[in-house]
């Protein structure tokens, strides 16, 4: 039996924080009230490399909160993460240490 392929799904830019922890990178975007959405991350395409290149530069630590803006495509019910909805992120444009009005600047 062949297993279902999911339907390719919308790609758009979205910023936010992203945390690496012992069960896995979450990610919470900007757009979330009061920072309730969780999204567990999984690296693809270009992010792969992207992702190891910052980590090895110390730009993303475990337990760190780092802004992020990138590439990414959310998933529906049928790709979930442990805990939460998937998302596939393809391309990283930006990544840096928090600050407090990161979502704010984006607004603008």
């Amino acid at each position: 039996m062949r297993q279902a392929e999911v339907p390719p799904l919308p790609v758009e830019a979205v910023s936010g924080h992203v945390t690496d922890g012992p069960t896995g990178t979450w990610f919470t975007p900007c757009s979330s009230a009061g920072g309730t959405s969780r999204w567990w991350v999984t690296y693809v395409d270009a992010s792969v490399a992207q992702a190891r290149n910052a980590r090895n530069a110390g730009l993303l630590r475990t337990g760190q909160r780092t802004f992020v803006r990138w590439r990414a495509s959310g998933t529906d019910d049928r790709l979930l993460g442990p805990g939460g909805p998937a998302l596939l992120v393809r391309d990283i444009f930006e990544i840096r240490a928090s600050s407090d009005d990161d979502c704010r600047r984006q607004d603008r």
